[in-house]
């Protein structure tokens, strides 16, 4: 298989994944990140958009972090 020499996309330079996160949150705020059902029999199916997921991790890495601070 030949390779392209074609860019298919821009390179972004991420050093870290705070800044993964963060870029994603700005770009996409109110986008469905990604869908899930809580059972795999349900007909529910619960969206999760960027700025929400966002928050969750923040709210993780807090709760990393909280308890170190507090020794």
């Amino acid at each position: 298989m030949k390779k392209s020499k074609r860019k298919l996309y821009d390179n972004i330079k991420l050093n870290d994944f705070r800044e993964l996160v963060s870029r994603y949150e700005n770009l996409y705020a109110d986008k469905t990140a990604f869908i899930y059902k809580k059972d795999p029999h349900d007909k529910e199916k619960i969206s999760i958009s960027y700025s929400t997921f966002a928050n969750d991790i923040k709210a993780l890495r807090n709760s990393f972090v909280t308890p170190w601070l507090t020794r």
